[in-house]
């Protein structure tokens, strides 16, 4: 999405540290009085436990709902932000050929300017595994578990490539925003964290361990990225070219 931003190598990295910083002050100050007023834990019993806290701490149905309502929307919110950053990077990967008709996937509305056929694509997935629930919430929630393992894989490979090229490879290029002395320590904590996100990724969600509450993610995690690995070397190698280094689009 930076590639639609004006002056993204400032603005960018600004954006991400302010809205991470307010966010985790609001997050922490929430969840403190949310901890508050979690005094009857009978309600851990129910369905909806959080509404019920809600109930409890007001005194009011009305009261609950309104705190549920304002819940809504933030999630209602957060998954516009993930359906156009998830559109974009599979905009991203398509017009670089690294996907299933790229052409089509990577094609830009001439109107609006944005990638909407990869809204479409985004859309069709997040429909197609909402369903997979109405059969199977093991492999509903294996399917939840995967995508948060292989998001912090993701950051954990980006994060430990920067720590090794801080340490011992060559200099970072010049840019116009930087953390200074703080990088190197700030990518150490964040390469710490994403290992203890993937370790409880993967752990059972019960004991004893059974087919029905075992952990699918790890064993679909290691065969998608043998597929790939795969796919790269029959296929993909021969028509990936890199990315585009002046950002802009294949196919409009």
């Amino acid at each position: 999405m930076a590639e639609e931003t004006a002056n993204a190598a400032r603005v960018v990295p600004r954006a991400m540290v302010g809205a991470y910083c307010t966010m985790g002050v609001l997050s922490f100050v929430t969840l403190c009085v949310y901890c508050a007023c979690f005094v009857d834990y009978s309600v851990l019993d129910a369905g909806q436990p959080w509404l019920l806290v809600f109930v409890n701490s007001t005194g009011s149905a009305k009261g609950a709902i309104a705190l549920a309502s304002i819940m809504i929307i933030c999630i209602f919110m957060s998954d516009l932000n993930f359906f156009a950053a998830t559109s974009r990077q599979i905009f991203a990967f398509a017009r670089d050929d690294g996907f299933p008709a790229p052409r089509w996937i990577a094609r830009v509305d001439p109107r609006s300017g944005t990638p909407q056929n990869a809204l479409i694509v985004v859309s069709a997935f997040v429909v197609l595994i909402s369903l997979i629930g109405l059969g199977s919430s093991v492999a509903f929630q294996a399917i939840i578990s995967l995508g948060t393992l292989a998001l912090a894989f993701t950051y954990e490979l980006s994060t430990v490539c920067l720590i090794w090229r801080r340490l011992w490879g060559a200099p970072l290029p010049p840019y116009p925003w930087s953390l200074g002395k703080f990088g190197l320590p700030i990518n150490i904590c964040g390469s710490i964290y994403g290992l203890y996100l993937m370790f409880f990724s993967v752990i059972p969600s019960g004991y004893p361990v059974t087919a029905m509450n075992f952990n699918w993610a790890p064993v679909m995690f290691i065969a998608v990225m043998l597929f790939a690995t795969v796919h790269y070397f029959v296929y993909a190698r021969k028509v990936y070219k890199g990315p585009v280094v002046d950002c802009v689009p294949h196919y409009t």
